[in-house]
This record gives C-alpha cells, structure tokens and sequence, in this order.
C-alpha cells in the first residue's frame, strides 16, 4: 500500500491558524496557513518542520505539491533536505482515477475487473 500525502494551501485563511502556523491534516491532505502568499524563511521552517512531524508519525515519505506550494521555493528545498519524496502530479492522478473507478464499481455493483478491462481497452 502506498501512502502519499497531498501537500496544499488553504483555501479560506483563519487568522489563529496563520498566526500559529497551525497545519490541518484531512486524511491524505495536509493543509497549510498560506493563501498565495510569498512566505518568509522563518515562516517556512516553522511549517516544514510541522509537516515533517506529521509525516514521521505516519508512514508516509512520498507527497505531491500544489501548483501554490510549489512556488514556495524556501518551503520545498526544506522538505527535500527533509528527505521526502516529491512526486509528480500526473502520477497522483493515475493513482486516483484507479480509486475513482473501484468507487463507481461499489456504487453500480460492477465487478472492478469488467470495468479496468473496458476502460483500458478503449
């Protein structure tokens, strides 16, 4: 089983929360206090460290980045020293069409395998 987390920004900024640099985990999701801002050096160990405490009481190394977290340079060199593995976010997408086609087989009561063989083969 793979663990990858989904690093991103928030979406509506809670004052508390960005004053503390409170970090929200959702279940794969870890959220940051940021909302498309240019984050300070101290801002961003502050927040790498929180993630890194995260991601050491899970299993997980492996995490993809959103487009805004990306452009945190500071925040995403800190996370490499951390030695996390950042991937691509065509690879998360192969991963959750595969979850999305097992939701809607449970849901129709299709066998997975029918439906993988015809979405393949098309």
């Amino acid at each position: 089983m793979i663990f990858l987390y989904y690093i991103q920004e928030t979406d509506k900024p809670n004052v508390i929360f960005k004053f503390f640099n409170i970090i929200r985990l959702q279940a794969d999701k870890i959220i940051l206090p940021i909302k498309g801002e240019k984050i300070t050096d101290k801002k961003a160990e502050k927040l790498a460290k929180k993630t890194k405490k995260i991601l050491n009481q899970t299993i997980g190394k492996k995490i993809v980045i959103s487009e805004q977290i990306e452009k945190q340079e500071n925040y995403v060199n800190l996370l490499y020293t951390y030695d996390f593995e950042i991937m691509e976010g065509r690879w998360l997408f192969e991963v959750l069409s595969c979850k999305a086609l097992d939701y809607i087989a449970k849901k129709k009561n299709l066998k997975k395998q029918e439906i993988r063989n015809n979405y393949f083969n098309q």
